[in-house]
């Protein structure tokens, strides 16, 4: 299964969507397969068309990006714009069940929720979170900032803006840096 990965990831990369790549692995990742894997047979294999992205690929998954949304946040808001690293996929029990928090700034109580369609995408889900989100307040510090699609593909410089301004109240003594997209 890995190497069927590593071929699916290497055409999409081929065809110039590294989303779809990121995809292909995520979704193998949660279904058959692990990033161990998959890294393991790109090591065994001498030959293979975007290698150097696919390793990419493979490091964002390990750092704890597990959908393109997560990965569009990494890349797009908090790396280029000075953010302070967050740890990815922390478990958090507060709701009394075991629930994982996309980015948390832990030093700073800040969490953000990436909100993708892929598991937001009915009042139910919005019922969930709303929930999960009142829980953390209510047994700990921390804020939760919800994150779309949109503000992560669009909007990044403005998100990263309001991520900073919320960072700062809780702590941070960061600055914020310009990239090349921030007018």
């Amino acid at each position: 299964m890995a190497e069927a990965v590593i071929d699916v990831m290497s055409q999409r990369i081929k065809d110039d969507d590294v989303a779809g790549a990121f995809a292909a692995l995520t979704h193998a990742c949660f279904a058959t397969t692990s990033a161990e894997r998959v890294e393991r047979s790109l090591a065994r294999r001498s030959r293979v068309p975007g290698r150097a992205l696919i390793s990419d690929l493979l490091a964002d998954r390990r750092t704890g990006a597990c959908s393109v949304l997560e990965r569009g946040y990494l890349h797009r808001v908090e790396r280029p714009h000075g953010l302070p690293r967050g740890s990815r996929q922390r478990s958090s029990t507060a709701t009394g069940q075991r629930t994982d928090q996309d980015v948390r700034y832990e030093q700073y109580g800040v969490v953000v929720e990436l909100d993708g369609r892929a598991i937001h995408d009915n009042p139910q889900a919005w019922d969930v979170d709303a929930r999960r989100d009142l829980a953390e307040l209510a047994t700990t510090d921390a804020v939760t900032a919800r994150v779309t699609y949109g503000l992560v593909f669009g909007g990044q410089c403005e998100t990263a803006y309001w991520i900073g301004r919320i960072l700062r109240r809780h702590g941070w003594r960061g600055e914020l840096t310009r990239c090349p997209r921030c007018a």
